[in-house]
């Protein structure tokens, strides 16, 4: 894990993106850094006292509502870098929701709320990029509303291409790994394990998605390029 914001590889995407030395140190010696060993491990709880700003800096974490009839609902995947939970309002804040691991390793840092309200006050930058990063947030999830009105195949594809980033090269053959089970994927397209088993069986005789013996899922870069009508990088 990056012993300091100075040398973390997605400097670039955070909050202190451009933000002046003075800002930086004092942000990177306000955090407290810690890695999760294991997919599936609890990052917080729902109900669980909120009262620090929770970064994912390395890995792949979703999160996770537990509705009133005990089922869960996936609502978002998150790579870095992200703010892994709602803003702590007040002393008494409790998560509305949880998070859980995806990758094997997932490196995470925290700063109490008061800590950072106090930089966001002296570096008007820092401020800008939370604001900014939130309002991308915000932009994402409607989107993620708004696909879970296309049928079922539209769906997929339009969910896969929303976590590009936390993707990582297969192959040389142009697909790229999803950090998905199918289960997790039916819960983000809102839809049965059977359906999402027998959509990629159909997906994969187009040649668009791979399954490997293990049940792990890669895409066809060049065409999920094509579904949302992208020129390659």
């Amino acid at each position: 894990m990056a012993a300091s914001c100075h040398v973390c590889p997605f400097r670039g995407s955070c909050i202190v993106a451009g933000v002046e030395r003075a800002g930086l140190d004092k942000f990177s010696g306000a955090l407290l850094r810690y890695p999760v060993r294991g997919k599936g491990r609890s990052v917080f709880n729902q109900g669980e006292s909120n009262n620090a700003f929770v970064f994912l800096c390395n890995g792949v974490v979703k999160t996770v509502k537990n509705l009133p009839d005990g089922s869960d609902v996936i609502l978002e995947v998150l790579s870095p870098f992200s703010v892994i939970n709602v803003p702590p309002e007040s002393d008494t804040s409790r998560h509305p929701f949880s998070a859980v691991t995806i990758s094997a390793l997932t490196e995470l840092a925290s700063i109490k709320k008061e800590d950072l309200f106090s930089l966001l006050d002296s570096f008007p930058r820092m401020s800008d990029n939370l604001c900014g990063h939130v309002s991308r947030r915000f932009v994402t999830s409607f989107n993620m509303l708004s696909a879970m009105q296309l049928e079922v195949r539209r769906r997929i594809l339009t969910v896969l291409s929303f976590f590009r980033g936390a993707w990582k090269a297969d192959d040389g053959a142009g697909y790229v790994s999803i950090p998905l089970t199918r289960g997790e994927l039916a819960q983000l397209v809102q839809t049965t394990p059977e359906t999402i088993s027998r959509r990629l069986r159909q997906l994969r005789e187009e040649k668009i998605v791979r399954i490997s013996p293990e049940a792990k899922i890669s895409v066809a870069e060049a065409a999920l390029r094509d579904y949302l009508n992208e020129s390659p990088s």
